[in-house]
């Protein structure tokens, strides 16, 4: 269900989307596994702050 608030613009978009919903409970499990074993992996190789977010924000928009 989508909910469209008063004021908001509707856009139709270009293009095919694809979307790859979870078969099961299981299925979702599994690939929430895969997000925790590469946060854990990754600690402490990228670090990141609100400076650097805003300045690389800034430049991809421009």
């Amino acid at each position: 269900m989508v909910i469209i608030k008063e004021g908001m613009k509707i856009m139709h978009l270009k293009g095919d989307f694809c979307i790859r919903a979870y078969t099961d409970s299981s299925e979702t499990i599994s690939k929430s596994n895969y997000s925790e074993i590469f946060a854990r992996e990754s600690v402490g190789r990228k670090s990141s702050s609100v400076s650097k977010i805003i300045i690389r924000s800034a430049f991809a928009f421009s």
